[in-house]
Formats: C-alpha cells, sequence, structure tokens
C-alpha cells in the first residue's frame, strides 16, 4: 500500500459528544497518509471505541482536493505535548477517495 509522507498538512479532526452529540473540534497535522489510513499529531489524545471525522484539503497542482473520512484509532506514542496517532479509514465517499487517490499517485 502507497504511504505519502506529507509535508505538515493541517486538519480537523471531529467527534460527537455528550446527550446532544455536541461536535468536539481538534486541530491536527497529517504526517503521512494512505488508501487505509493516516499518522496525525494532535496537542490531544484520541481515545479507543470513539468514530472520529478527519477534513482536510489536499495541495494539487495549482488547486486544492477537499478530503474528508471516517476513523477509527488503531495506535498512539505520545512524545512531550504532543500524541502521534495511527488511524484506519473506516468510511470515505467517492469523491474523497478519488481526491486521495490523485494526491498520491499523480503528485508530480
Amino acid at each position: 500500500e502507497r504511504r505519502c509522507e506529507t509535508p505538515s498538512l493541517p486538519a480537523t479532526i471531529s467527534y460527537a459528544t455528550g446527550i446532544f452529540k455536541k461536535r468536539r473540534i481538534i486541530k491536527s497535522t497529517i504526517i503521512n497518509i494512505s488508501l487505509g489510513g493516516a499518522r496525525t499529531k494532535t496537542a490531544e489524545p484520541l481515545f479507543n471505541n470513539i468514530c472520529y471525522d478527519i477534513k482536510t484539503k489536499f495541495p494539487y497542482r495549482h488547486s486544492q482536493l477537499d478530503f474528508k473520512a471516517s476513523f477509527f484509532l488503531k495506535n498512539t506514542d505520545s512524545f512531550r505535548d504532543l500524541y502521534i496517532s495511527g488511524v484506519q479509514f473506516t468510511e470515505l465517499d467517492l469523491v474523497s477517495e478519488s481526491n486521495l487517490k490523485r494526491y498520491l499517485f499523480k503528485r508530480k
């Protein structure tokens, strides 16, 4: 599986919390990404058994490609005040999947 190191790609991670399902937003950076998942860096930890959503825009030629996916946490490491998390995508819409493939395989 092709995994692409990214030049610090900013992203937002969100999840529903509480009885009213309020969306909680976490700023993150994608360190690398593949068709199956990604490695992210955040200032707060992600937790198991929570379905998260991630959104970003891939730089592509002279434009940007929208990307959003649902994911679960696979593993996490902490370093000082940073959390490095491996995540596995569980749901990608067709546009996001197409944009991810364009970003991974046609970057030149």
